[in-house]
């Protein structure tokens, strides 16, 4: 029969929380990295989107 590793349990509630309060700032750390690369391409498409107008509208005048 195989050995299977036994984890040590923690002490107490706190070192419990300790633990879950470190995952969720790193968790949320990362959701903001997100976020903030998130608003960056919607701000570059935006960018983009208006040139892409720009270029429509010089297209239809040059049609006329």
């Amino acid at each position: 029969m195989p050995e299977a590793e036994i984890l040590p349990f923690p002490d107490n509630g706190r070192a419990r929380l300790a633990r879950a309060l470190a995952r969720l700032d790193a968790a949320l750390a990362d959701q903001a990295a997100a976020v903030r690369d998130f608003r960056t391409a919607v701000f570059d498409l935006k960018e983009q989107l208006g040139r892409l107008d720009e270029g429509l509208q010089s297209y239809r005048a040059s049609l006329e």
